[in-house]
């Protein structure tokens, strides 16, 4: 029989891991992602587990104590094997696949447990099994760090996850009656811990993905020679990406130009035509296709597109994309040289 001091603090423990259920769940329904059912199916065998055990500190499921203290078992090993297996897939999603049939073989390892006619065997199944979980899911995870050496600042989130599942696990192997105060502290702080490393994890998978964006756009930006940029046109506050930065041939560590100071490099033959522009942006009257030339601190001189869009959802503020077509229009100021000697040539009088 369990200690009554670790029977006291069930509630608590359903409560949290009902908790964490409801988080994922929610995750899981937003984005449909297997990640978040495996953590989800983890954390509602956990809750399974305390449901079992409050039956036993309180009666109140029509089932014998002994197979109540069994199914509570199993479920926490079962809830603990998912939970090992989510922490490792952490690391890549694409462990996903050997993550499937890992749980089918730990499952069809639990059978043999609910097989067995003695409690106190039963348990120590479980808790054995508990133990090759955990060391199953820290090989995945070592040789998932060891295959990719540039993750390993989310091998990092998925060694905590280990570490914490581990304690949990420890927690169990304590329901004795000398430590079973010990063990129900432990169990209600890790799963809470553990709740709130997960979503660390993912806050960090999160931002992980928008730098490998950023990354990206800088790229496509340098390559197509393009930037973007926004500006309140109250306050003429502005952000410059750094591909418009490039495009203007100021450095990125220099505050974006005011519209004024943006006149200031803008060709002398253009700055009316800018101006009537930059008092449209004012009026919120975003403009489409406005071609000008800058001239740089070099003295180079560059053609520049830019359109512009007001900011949806968002007063005052405007969107708008650069584009250095020098390339271009010198082109076009070849062929529109070259039709014109044509036309010189044909025009002259013969003799």
């Amino acid at each position: 029989m369990l200690n009554e001091a670790y029977l006291v603090g069930i509630p608590s423990l359903l409560a949290i891991r009902v908790v964490a259920a409801v988080i994922f769940a929610q995750f899981y329904i937003r984005t449909r992602r297997p990640l978040y059912l495996l953590i989800l199916s983890g954390w509602v065998f956990y809750a399974l587990s305390s449901v079992f055990l409050l039956g036993i500190a309180r009666p109140m499921l029509p089932l014998p104590v002994e197979v109540q203290l069994v199914f509570a078992a199993g479920a926490g090993y079962i809830g603990t094997t998912l939970l090992m297996l989510a922490a490792s897939c952490y690391i890549h999603f694409a462990i996903l696949r050997a993550v499937r049939l890992i749980i089918v073989l730990m499952v069809l390892l639990a059978v043999p447990g609910f097989l067995l006619t003695n409690t106190t065997e039963i348990v120590v199944y479980f808790i054995a099994l508990q133990g090759f979980s955990f060391f199953l899911g820290a090989c995945v995870l070592w040789f998932e760090r060891v295959a990719a050496r540039k993750h390993l600042g989310r091998a990092a989130y998925g060694l905590g996850l280990v570490v914490f599942i581990g304690l949990l696990q420890a927690s169990l192997m304590l329901t004795g009656q000398q430590f079973a105060s010990i063990s129900m502290v432990v169990n209600a702080g890790t799963s809470l811990i553990l709740t709130i490393v997960f979503i660390l994890a993912e806050h960090n998978e999160i931002l992980e993905k928008l730098r490998q964006s950023s990354i990206r756009l800088a790229q496509a930006e340098n390559l197509a020679k393009i930037g973007y940029w926004e500006r309140n046109v109250v306050t003429d506050r502005a952000y410059w990406s750094s591909g418009h930065y490039k495009v203007f041939g100021i450095p990125e560590d220099q505050p974006a130009l005011s519209s004024e100071a943006l006149l200031t490099i803008t060709h002398p033959d253009d700055v009316e035509g800018a101006r009537r522009v930059y008092r449209r942006i004012q009026q919120g009257s975003p403009y489409e296709h406005y071609e000008f030339r800058i001239i740089l601190p070099n003295g180079e001189v560059r053609w520049i597109k830019s359109d512009t869009t007001q900011k949806e959802g968002v007063e005052h503020w405007v969107f708008g994309v650069t584009q250095d077509i020098t390339e271009r229009k010198l082109v076009e100021l070849r062929l529109a040289q070259a039709v014109e000697e044509n036309s010189t040539q044909f025009d002259r009088p013969r003799r």
